[in-house]
């Protein structure tokens, strides 16, 4: 970005993110996405009941907190010269390895703050009486609210391991950058 450019705007960046992590297809393809949705299933007892969310905002926001520094683990981690390794694409509409592991952290971030976001509207939601004429909408609604609020947690939760993984990658690729560099030419 040059000086003077302005800033991506709030939309733009979700899709460079979305796009840096591989969108739909990689989503899709997640180990931990499956297994998410595998445990959220089978934890339907707990969700099922009214206050689950109490358990997402009590531990997320120190989810968020490790991630957030993983993430500055990452951007941080070995030489200038070894992050400028990293970053940089083969050809027009690849995505740099650098890039691509920004957007791992990222997505990261985005699931658990969705997950906390949606356990504060689950909790503020449940805090009103339901309209009248409302109910059989509240009724059919709810369990799916509550079912989809939970499998974001139990995301975020496997995100966790995600990270440790993504952080462990980024360690492999600069014990080969030096390995490379201490062998020379």
């Amino acid at each position: 970005m040059n000086e003077g450019d302005q800033r991506a705007g709030f939309f733009t960046q979700i899709g460079d993110y979305w796009f840096a992590y591989g969108g739909w297809r990689a989503l899709l393809k997640s180990e931990i996405f499956w297994l998410s949705l595998m445990l959220a299933v089978v934890s339907m007892r707990i969700w099922k009941s009214a206050n689950w969310w109490q358990i997402v905002i009590e531990t997320v926001p120190t989810l968020l907190g490790l991630s957030l520094a993983a993430l500055t683990l990452f951007l941080g981690v070995g030489s200038e010269e070894f992050r400028t390794w990293l970053a940089g694409r083969e050809s027009v509409g690849d995505v740099s390895p650098f890039k691509k592991t920004a957007a791992v952290f990222v997505h990261f971030l985005v699931i658990q703050a969705t997950a906390l976001l949606m356990a504060f509207l689950a909790s503020a939601i449940y805090a009103y009486p339901v309209l009248c004429g409302f109910e059989e909408a509240n009724n059919f609604a709810r369990p799916i609210f509550w079912a989809l609020g939970y499998f974001f947690f139990i995301y975020a939760l496997f995100t966790i391991l995600a990270a440790a993984f993504a952080v462990f990658e980024v360690v492999h690729w600069f014990d080969e950058f030096v390995t490379a560099k201490k062998r020379g030419p």
